[in-house]
């Protein structure tokens, strides 16, 4: 409880010739409501019940709905009362909470459960439950999937919008796959609505992950198919552009790619879309370290190329390109890291005519891959 308001100026201590006394100034007489005590502001933790008439207590919307028994707010007995004042009986319907907005709800019913025997609803998705996260054996899209018939991958089935059943270049992709036994699924558009990728064409194949070559084994093809071309990337992390490499790479009849296990992209089913089916064709390796992979690549006799924006670097057009090398292509922005790039025994760099500082990281490879092409085949520049 507060202490007693004091007017300012007095000692505080109350007159013992004080009366209470109405607004009007007239005294109080004994049982005469009319004069109440002022309303003391209560503590956060402390709680007052409203008083009303002389014995009778005033009940809030939600003082009836307590339970019988319980603690009141000074510690006694709280029985549940109505607006009169009068105590509830248990199991009455007075004793029931009010509701304050509107008729109470009727429960919801039981779920309903299997019945025994019964079979639960399959429903058909576009991938398999075991399917990993980065969905990298999915090869979605026209020329992908003609590829990867072509090429002669294991698949698990095709899904084939019902829309392009009469397409040609859909026929000749249904026609290999019977040929290869490989099921094929005609699917309405809601199936591909499901799909994560928008750019399929309604042609989705779904086969087993890709699998990822080693360095030895790039190693030893540039060996026997002189002279041999490597493109390792350092840390490219854009999938469209690992994609793109990888097709400017197989159509320039290079050897193959190396990436990094880690902080790069793999081959993913966005990959295989932008490679357009060269994923097939062409090995990709994973090493656990780029610098060591360059150091092995010396050793088997490959001279390192890196692609750099440096004043000791030399235009690509002026080196000799066509020795067995490995060609370093780095992320967009940070380029070839400083580690990797103590491994190079040449930096070639593109010239560049415009404003923008850079290129993009497919289009710098495809013109330095080329560009060894024209040398070792023999053609000149004009």
């Amino acid at each position: 409880m507060g202490n007693r308001p004091v007017k300012p100026g007095s000692s505080g201590k109350r007159r013992k010739d004080f009366k209470p006394s109405t607004a009007a100034g007239k005294p109080l007489q004994s049982g005469d409501d009319s004069w109440k005590p002022p309303e003391w502001k209560s503590a956060p933790h402390m709680r007052f019940e409203a008083q009303g008439a002389p014995g009778k207590r005033m009940v809030s919307a939600d003082d009836s709905a307590k339970p019988h028994g319980s603690s009141g707010p000074h510690g006694k007995r709280f029985e549940p009362q109505n607006a009169s004042g009068k105590r509830l009986g248990a199991g009455k319907e007075s004793a029931k909470p009010h509701v304050l907005n509107g008729p109470p709800r009727k429960p919801l019913a039981p779920q309903k459960r299997f019945e025994e025997g019964a079979a639960p609803v399959q429903r058909r998705e576009w991938i398999r439950p075991s399917a990993e996260p980065d969905d990298a054996d999915l090869v979605y899209g026209i020329h992908a999937v003609e590829e990867v018939l072509l090429a002669g991958e294991r698949l698990v089935r095709i899904h084939i919008g019902e829309e392009r059943r009469r397409d040609p270049v859909v026929q000749r992709i249904a026609l290999a796959a019977q040929e290869l036994g490989v099921p094929l699924r005609y699917e309405s558009r809601t199936f591909y609505q499901r799909f994560p990728h928008r750019a399929h064409q309604h042609v989705i194949a779904v086969g087993a992950p890709f699998v990822y070559a080693s360095l030895d084994d790039l190693i030893r093809r540039a060996t026997e198919h002189p002279p041999g071309l490597i493109v390792v990337l350092d840390h490219l992390t854009d999938p469209h552009n690992l994609g793109a490499i990888i097709r400017s790479v197989e159509c320039a009849g290079a050897t193959g790619v190396v990436i990094p296990e880690r902080r790069s992209a793999g081959v993913t089913a966005v990959v295989r879309k932008a490679a357009a089916g060269a994923t097939a064709h062409l090995p990709v390796a994973q090493v656990s370290n780029v610098a060591g992979a360059l150091r092995s690549l010396k050793r088997a006799g490959l001279w390192i190329v890196g692609t750099v924006l440096a004043e000791e670097a030399k235009a690509y057009d002026q080196i000799d390109l066509r020795l067995p090398l490995a060609l370093v292509v780095g992320e967009e922005g940070r380029g070839v890291a400083p580690i990797v790039r103590k491994e190079c025994d040449l930096l070639a760099m593109i010239p560049l005519a415009g404003r923008v500082a850079s290129l993009n990281a497919s289009v710098a490879a495809a013109v330095v891959i080329f560009e060894a092409l024209r040398q070792r085949s023999g053609r000149s520049p004009g």
